[in-house]
């Protein structure tokens, strides 16, 4: 029987921002104990909801923020930045090389085969309600 490649996945929660130490650690834990195929990220991204003039954002943006695996970005409770939103909607969930925003709700394929179920954001019951009644 042929053996099959499991593809390694690395899970994190809210990174906060910070993303170039973030991305520094992770890294590092590729090197160590990967290659990881895919990061997922599960939570807040950024600090805030209010990071447009940040420098990391415009790093981010510009590409300039070096991120070593293919990064997938599930929204936490907190909106993205309008910049970074901006950028996700105009190009498919893609906000810069190596990392695709992953909003609202789907099922997604990656090219190493992993398949992802994502539902983002935060539930509120109500609005939940609204929508199905």
């Amino acid at each position: 029987m042929a053996q099959q490649h499991m593809a390694k996945v690395l899970v994190v929660g809210s990174v906060n921002g910070h993303l170039s130490e973030f991305f520094a650690k992770v890294k590092n834990l590729d090197a160590k104990y990967g290659p990881f195929a895919i990061l997922l990220v599960t939570g807040n991204l950024f600090a805030c909801d209010s990071d447009d003039g940040s420098e990391e954002v415009s790093s981010l943006l510009k590409n300039e923020i070096s991120i070593p695996v293919m990064t997938y970005v599930v929204v936490g409770d907190k909106r993205l930045p309008q910049r970074v939103s901006e950028r996700a909607s105009a190009r498919s969930g893609e906000i810069c090389n190596n990392m695709v925003i992953l909003s609202g709700q789907g099922i997604l394929q990656t090219s190493e085969g992993v398949k992802i179920a994502y539902l983002s954001g935060r539930y509120i019951s109500q609005v939940l309600a609204e929508r199905q009644g």
